[in-house]
């Protein structure tokens, strides 16, 4: 089975999945571990796999129940998925002309996949989030459900990863450029100084905490009487700032109505055209797992 009998990826959804490929590198993540647990748990699988395809090769970024390896893009049931908009079931891969002679079929004995397309930033389908078994099944609809939300808390690593990416790349020196690209995402996003002051922050914060654009320009948590947050943000920062490198996170938060929310926080550290250190914060809501709560 050839790649070219059976890919039909277009040229911007190769550039884009090897762009994660070399923002992620070619092993495994634990930051999508849980994610990969979660799948096989609420579908019931022993096996479930997270993967990024290139043109010519399929590299995990998380796998359970498999050890995690490397295969030709040939070899792989996820070129399929990465050509569908939703999830894609195969009940009996022995049985379809297509994966009978895959290895996976023949040496590992798989009967059963079931795969959700991952997408980049700009929409490219780029990967796959899948459960598989050695016996035939059939999910529920709320396991399929909850495949695709799942999908969609990878898809948020991979944006954020992307948007960080290119925000520092752009030149120090112009810092009105990134300012601008920080007051146009969509989610909650702010430069602060090396003291925890706000330097810049979008419009999302702005909805989210009820301010205006000026409103906390200069104030650190703590101004803000955030109390024991305040004290977690700050150690978070200066870990950040003593590596030099990009740290992600994942945090939990109740909201004013006992709602449980999960978010994912990534800081970068910048310079600044004087030389001033500040730290650029992404803040993304993971969606909800629960496959009864609304896509």
């Amino acid at each position: 089975m050839s790649t070219s009998e059976t890919s039909r990826t277009l040229p911007h959804e190769i550039r884009d999945a090897e762009e994660l490929i070399s923002l992620f590198g070619t092993e495994p993540q634990q930051e999508f571990n849980e994610i990969a647990e979660l799948a096989a748990a609420i579908c019931g699988t022993p096996i479930s796999s997270i993967s990024l395809l290139s043109e010519q090769w399929q590299y995990p970024k998380a796998a359970v129940g498999v050890e995690p390896s490397r295969i030709p893009r040939a070899e792989s049931v996820c070129q399929y998925t990465v050509q569908q908009d939703g999830v894609f079931v195969i009940k009996y891969l022995d049985r379809d002309a297509r994966f009978a002679s895959l290895k996976a079929v023949q040496d590992a004995g798989i009967r059963f996949y079931a795969g959700a397309p991952l997408y980049s930033s700009s929409g490219a389908r780029v990967g796959a989030l899948c459960v598989m078994d050695t016996v035939p099944r059939e999910l529920k609809k709320s396991q399929i459900h909850a495949l695709t939300i799942l999908a969609r808390q990878v898809n948020v690593h991979f944006r954020l990863r992307q948007q960080s990416e290119a925000l520092l790349e752009s030149s120090p020196a112009a810092e009105p450029a990134i300012w601008g690209l920080v007051k146009s995402l969509p989610f909650l996003c702010a430069i602060r100084d090396r003291d925890g002051r706000l330097l810049c922050y979008n419009a999302a914060v702005c909805k989210y905490f009820g301010i205006t654009a000026t409103e906390w320009i200069g104030k650190s948590n703590f101004d803000l009487g955030f109390g024991h947050y305040a004290d977690l943000v700050h150690a978070g920062d200066e870990i950040c700032f003593q590596n030099w490198k990009a740290e992600e996170t994942r945090i939990s938060t109740v909201d004013a109505n006992g709602l449980a929310r999960d978010w994912v926080v990534r800081r970068n550290p910048l310079v600044a055209a004087d030389g001033a250190q500040m730290l650029l914060t992404f803040v993304l809501e993971l969606p909800s797992a629960d496959p009864t709560s609304k896509a």
